[in-house]
């Protein structure tokens, strides 16, 4: 009897974290709602250069179309990755969601906090005719309420990355950082 109930527990919590995970990045068409915000229609110029990873050397590349993979101890991989546009319109949703627009130009990294390697990652966003440049670090994203948002912001662009078929076939990088 113990058992089938720490099953069943199992299977609710897996379940919703499933569901939570899935919800970062759901198409606009399926998300709710709850801000007039969030219905904005993408501008048509709407484009950006997300980099992140150890030293930012990961780099999705939308203006151009490429994505280049850091390989660690080998030269970088570059690849075409052309984003479609319901990909661009999910980012661009995120940054709405998330107030993107209104972070400062640099994250500061919280005092005294020390992770390393530690994770840093830039956002150069080109929207309605105006630039918008954020860099920030994993040590910053505990600071000012900064976190959660862009935590969801990494995590739906990285979602789209890695869900693509140019990705998958990139090479596994044969060393990695401590």
């Amino acid at each position: 009897m113990a058992l089938r109930w720490k099953t069943k527990l199992f299977y609710a919590i897996l379940v919703t974290c499933v569901l939570v995970i899935a919800a970062t990045c759901l198409p606009t068409s399926l998300r709710p709602t709850t801000s007039p915000a969030i219905a904005l229609p993408m501008p048509s110029d709407f484009s950006l250069i997300f980099r992140y990873g150890v030293g930012a050397k990961n780099v999705l590349d939308a203006f151009n179309g490429t994505y280049t993979r850091d390989m660690v101890i080998d030269p970088p991989v570059t690849v075409n990755l052309s984003l479609s546009n319901e990909e661009l319109r999910n980012i661009y949703q995120k940054m709405i969601e998330i107030s993107f627009f209104s972070y400062p130009e640099n994250v500061p990294p919280r005092p005294n906090l020390h992770v390393y390697p530690h994770q840093d990652y830039y956002a150069k966003v080109q929207c309605d005719s105006k630039t918008k440049e954020v860099s920030w670090s994993y040590e910053s994203m505990f600071e000012q309420d900064f976190g959660d948002g862009l935590t969801q912001l990494v995590n739906c662009i990285t979602h789209t990355i890695e869900s693509r078929e140019e990705y998958r076939k990139l090479p596994t990088p044969k060393a990695g950082y401590i």
